[in-house]
C-alpha cells in the first residue's frame, strides 16, 4: 500500500536532490529508508491477510478462497519493495530509457505469465500464481538493471546493496515523506475509497458498471454525490492553498515539517469526510 500510494515516487525526489549535492551518505539512508518502510508495511499487510482476509471474505461473499488469493496477492508487496529500488535508482538519475526499458521488460513478462494462466485453463488460482511468478521475476529482472547501473557512470551509480542492508537497522524514514508524497497519497486515496464500498456490498460493483445503481437506489445517487462533490470541494480547497505555501512546478520539494497546520488540516478533513460519505 505504501509502496503503491507514493513512496518510491517521494523517494525518487529524496535520492535526486541527494545525487545533485554529491552525498553519498544521505543516498544509501535514503534508499535504507524505503526499504524499511516497504519490507514493514508488506509484512504487516500479508500477516493481516493471512489472518483476517479469510474470515472477511466468507463473511461477505460466503467464499474464504477469495480471501485466499488475496493475502497471496499480497506477498507480491515485497518484490514490489525490491523493485523500487531500480526505480529510485533509475529515475532518480533521469536514466529514463534504462527505466523505460526495465518497466516495458516487466510489463511483457506479467501479460506472458496472465495470458498463458487464462488460456492454459487454470482459473483464479491460476492467474494469482502467475502474479506472484511474476512478481518474483521482476524482482530478479530489476536487480539486473540495478546491477547495470551501478556500472555505468560512477556519479551515478546506486549505492551497493551491500550498504543499503548495513543502513538498515539505523535508517530515518522521516525524511523520506514530503509534499509530493502527501499529494501523491491524495491521488491514489481518491482512487482506492471509492471501491470500499463495492468491496463491502459485492452486488454494488454490478450494479456501478450498468448505471442500475443510480436508477434504482435514490439513496446511492445521494451518497455518490455527497461523496464527489465535497471531496471535490476540499481537494480544490486544499490545492488553492499550495501556493500560498510557496510550492512552485519546478521547485524542491517541502518537508512534512515545514507544511503549515492549515494544510494539514484541510487534508485530513478532506479525506475523513470522503471515507465518511463512502461509508
Amino acid at each position: 500500500f505504501m509502496v503503491a500510494m507514493g513512496m518510491v515516487w517521494a523517494t525518487v525526489s529524496r535520492y535526486s536532490e541527494a545525487v545533485g549535492r554529491g552525498d553519498r551518505a544521505a543516498c544509501v539512508n535514503t534508499m535504507a529508508g524505503m526499504l524499511k518502510i516497504g519490507l514493514v508495511s508488506s509484512a504487516f499487510v500479508t500477516t493481516m491477510a493471512f489472518l483476517f482476509g479469510p474470515a472477511i471474505s466468507g463473511h461477505y461473499y460466503a467464499d474464504r478462497d477469495v480471501g485466499h488469493f488475496a493475502a497471496l496477492l499480497c506477498i507480491s508487496g515485497l518484490f514490489e519493495v525490491v523493485r523500487g529500488l531500480t526505480v529510485v535508482a533509475l529515475l532518480g538519475t533521469r536514466q529514463t530509457r534504462a527505466y523505460a526499458w526495465f518497466d516495458i521488460l516487466s510489463s511483457l513478462v506479467r501479460l506472458g505469465l496472465v495470458y498463458a494462466a487464462l488460456v492454459g485453463g487454470y482459473g483464479v488460482p491460476g492467474v494469482v500464481w502467475a502474479y506472484l511468478a511474476h512478481m518474483a521475476l521482476a524482482g530478479a529482472i530489476s536487480m539486473w538493471f540495478y546491477a547495470q547501473a551501478r556500472r555505468g557512470d560512477p556519479k551515478l551509480a546506486p549505492p551497493s546493496l551491500g550498504e543499503v542492508a548495513a543502513a538498515l537497522p539505523s535508517a530515518k524514514v522521516k525524511p523520506i515523506f514530503g509534499l509530493s508524497y502527501l499529494m501523491a497519497l491524495n491521488k491514489g486515496l481518491g482512487t482506492l475509497v471509492p471501491l470500499v464500498g463495492g468491496l463491502l456490498i459485492p452486488g454494488l460493483a454490478a450494479l456501478q458498471s450498468t448505471g442500475e445503481a443510480f436508477k434504482a437506489n435514490a439513496a446511492y445517487q445521494i451518497a455518490y454525490v455527497l461523496q464527489w462533490g465535497l471531496g471535490l470541494a476540499m481537494t480544490g480547497v486544499t490545492q488553492a492553498l499550495l501556493p500560498a505555501l510557496g510550492l512552485k512546478i519546478g521547485g524542491p520539494d517541502m518537508s512534512v515539517d515545514k507544511l503549515g497546520g492549515l494544510l494539514k488540516r484541510v487534508s485530513l478533513t478532506a479525506g475523513s469526510l470522503m471515507i465518511a460519505m463512502t461509508l
